[in-house]
């Protein structure tokens, strides 16, 4: 079990590496966030570049029994609510209100030729 638990930190490392073309240390956590903002085009240059990330929990209702979302904030704007339906929820939710070890952007295509933003945060394991 130890071993297996040393691989998947090396492999999420190599993975954040590769997403944020740099090199990273094992012991990193993060993922990716896919924002759609054609407000963004033009104003973005292309390749992988560093951008401010934060995050928050979104309180639910009272009585509700659903988890909270996550705000994803980058360059101080809001970007993204994630909600714990989304792959990408466990991650985020585990780190909000966190400060990022690294986070960067860099601009993709969808299958259509749209513009679609990806948005990997990285934070040092505790």
């Amino acid at each position: 079990e130890e071993c297996e638990a040393a691989t998947s930190k090396v492999q999420t490392a190599r993975w954040l590496s590769k997403m944020c073309g740099r090199e990273l240390p094992a012991g990193v956590d993060g993922d990716c966030v896919y924002i759609e903002d054609d407000k963004w085009a033009g104003r973005r240059k292309s390749g992988i570049f560093p951008v401010e990330v934060s995050t928050e929990l979104i309180p639910t209702p009272r009585g509700s029994k659903a988890k909270p979302h996550v705000a994803v904030f980058v360059d101080g704007a809001m970007a993204a609510v994630v909600s714990a339906r989304c792959e990408h929820y466990k991650t985020l939710a585990e780190h909000a209100g966190e400060r990022p070890y690294f986070a960067c952007c860099q601009k993709r295509e969808r299958h259509d030729g749209s513009p679609i933003w990806r948005v990997t945060v990285v934070y040092l394991r505790r």
